[in-house]
């Protein structure tokens, strides 16, 4: 099984534009766009709706899943303002339907299930940067 990731975080002031740019960061890694995108930002600076509207602008193909925290940890410290997006994209997974996923999901499951794309997002963040993976 091979999983392609991008990880790009923004520490840019504007939910909008933060959206935005990791989003197009994060596709420009990609031949083939990836099956989900996991999205994580501090919600003391921004609003989640506009980090959203920001990510759609780039594409509406790829599922989002995310949330907030009052932080966003990455490999080189924690950002008190940020937004970090992960893209995944994995030949076992296609057709992926996260929006069917989360809409059977009870808010507890739903949180178990961003915490466990977290921890993902986490030890495929540390592989790359340890160059054992390929973004």
């Amino acid at each position: 099984m091979t999983i392609l990731a991008s990880a790009v975080v923004s520490d840019n002031d504007h939910g909008y534009e933060a959206g935005r740019y990791v989003a197009m960061h994060a596709l420009a890694a990609f031949q083939t766009p990836p099956n989900l995108f996991v999205a994580l930002l501090s919600d003391t600076y921004h609003q989640p709706a506009e980090v959203a509207r920001g990510i759609r602008s780039v594409t509406t193909a790829v599922p989002l899943i995310g949330g907030s925290s009052a932080g966003v940890l990455t490999m080189t410290g924690p950002l008190r303002k940020g937004v970090a997006l992960l893209a995944l994209r994995s030949s076992t997974l296609p057709g992926l339907d996260m929006t069917t996923v989360l809409e059977q999901t009870t808010p507890s499951s739903a949180w178990l299930a961003f915490a466990s794309s977290a921890a993902i997002a986490h030890l495929l963040e540390r592989a790359m940067a340890e160059g054992k993976m390929s973004g």
